[in-house]
C-alpha cells in the first residue's frame, strides 16, 4: 500500500477481502493498526539487520532511505542537496544524525533482544505477517531473524 494511503479506504471498500501489505515505516504504523482493528489482514515488509552497528546499517540503507520524501525534506532543511550524498563516509555529521534517525524508522535492527521487541511492537499494531529482507544477505541473518520470530 506504499503511496496509496490516501486512496486506501476506497480500495478496501472495492476489495473487502484484500490483504494489506505495508512497507515498514514507524510513521505509518497507526494506519496499519486502524485497518487491522477493522478486521483487515495486514502484513509488513521490513528490512532488518541483527547484531550490526547503526553506522553499518546507515551505509547499507542510505539510498533506500533517501527515497522517502519526508527524509529528503529533513536533509534539505539543513541546506544540503540529497543528490550530493553519494559517499556515506563523507556525509556531514548533522546530516548523518538525520539519516540515522530516519533509518531507525524504516528498518528493524539491533541485538536479537531489540529486534524481538520491535517485532512484538508490530504485533501490537496489527501485523499478522512479517516479510523480512536482510540488509546484509547471509544465511546467518536469515537464521537470526527466524530465531527472533520464534520468540513471539
Amino acid at each position: 500500500v506504499e503511496g496509496l494511503e490516501k486512496c486506501l479506504e476506497s480500495l478496501v471498500k472495492a476489495y473487502p477481502d484484500v490483504k494489506l501489505f505495508f512497507l515498514y515505516d514507524e510513521h505509518k504504523l497507526d494506519v496499519m493498526k486502524s485497518y487491522a482493528e477493522r478486521g483487515f489482514e495486514c502484513a509488513v515488509y521490513v528490512p532488518y539487520a541483527i547484531e550490526h552497528s547503526l553506522n553499518e546499517v546507515v551505509k547499507l540503507l542510505m539510498s533506500y532511505a533517501l527515497r522517502r520524501r519526508w527524509l529528503r525534506r529533513e536533509i534539505e532543511k539543513l541546506g544540503y542537496q540529497v543528490s550530493m550524498l553519494t559517499n556515506a563516509s563523507e556525509i556531514p555529521e548533522e546530516v548523518m544524525r538525520v539519516l540515522e534517525h530516519g533509518i531507525s524508522k524504516l528498518c528493524i535492527y539491533g541485538s536479537k533482544k531489540e529486534v524481538i521487541g520491535k517485532l512484538k511492537m508490530l504485533e501490537v499494531y496489527g501485523a499478522s505477517m512479517v516479510i523480512g529482507l536482510p540488509i546484509k544477505e547471509s544465511p546467518e541473518q536469515v537464521y537470526a531473524f527466524s530465531e527472533c520470530l520464534k520468540q513471539l
